[in-house]
């Protein structure tokens, strides 16, 4: 017959259980220090993307006012072929020949130039119509740059806010490129080399003219 043992082993129950304070505070600063560098690495990643919008936002607003000058002013003295019969909004009673004759006007105002471009519209369903499109720069109520259309007699319309310049460096003429003040008036015009400003930045674009308008230049 086997005698039982005096001894009894531990029960598990008796181990130590759990973290002391120690080791509590020790997670706690580990913790803490990835919680600070997270911190930190978003605050770098939230600063980048906003110095990267910054630079693309001028850079698109002068993508747009290029695109969207240069759409309409390629226009400058184009007509539907075969010529119209009747053409609405003619000023003055002109025929549709005096009334492209007037051209491509560049005007010299402060800071830079007036583009004011004359074409006969033939896309709308109510048949063609004159149209005389002024685009220039300035400020709005808001005292906000902006670039502005202006069709025929109208109010000017806000067509690209953040444009702080419109400028013509050159005039395109007989394969020559001409300063504005230097072109051939009355002569037609092959394409004009425009510069738009947003702050420090520059857009410079070639607009073609297929129609060959006559320029005209004032002062």
């Amino acid at each position: 017959m086997t005698r039982s043992c005096g001894r009894h082993r531990r029960a598990p129950s008796d181990r130590r259980l759990g973290l002391t304070l120690v080791e509590v505070l020790i997670v706690i600063a580990i913790v803490s220090i990835l919680l600070m560098v997270l911190a930190d690495l978003l605050r770098g990643t939230r600063a980048g993307e906003a110095a990267l919008e910054r630079t693309l936002d001028p850079v698109q607003t002068l993508d747009l006012a290029a695109e969207l000058l240069a759409e309409e002013a390629s226009l400058a003295g184009s007509a539907p072929w075969p010529p119209a019969t009747e053409v609405a909004d003619l000023p003055g009673g002109l025929e549709v020949e005096a009334f492209l004759a007037q051209g491509v006007v560049v005007e010299a105002v402060a800071g830079g130039h007036r583009i004011t471009v004359r074409y006969v519209d033939d896309r709308l369903a109510d048949g063609p119509r004159a149209r005389t499109v002024t685009f220039d720069t300035g400020l709005d109520a808001r005292s906000l740059p902006q670039l502005y259309r202006r069709p025929g007699s109208s109010p000017r319309q806000p067509l690209v806010e953040g444009v702080e310049g419109l400028g013509v460096e050159q005039v395109i003429q007989a394969g020559e490129s001409r300063a504005p003040s230097a072109a051939l008036v009355g002569e037609p015009v092959q394409a004009l080399v425009v510069s738009l400003g947003h702050g420090e930045h520059r857009r410079h674009l070639l607009i073609e003219l297929p129609s060959r308008p006559p320029l005209g230049v004032a002062p």
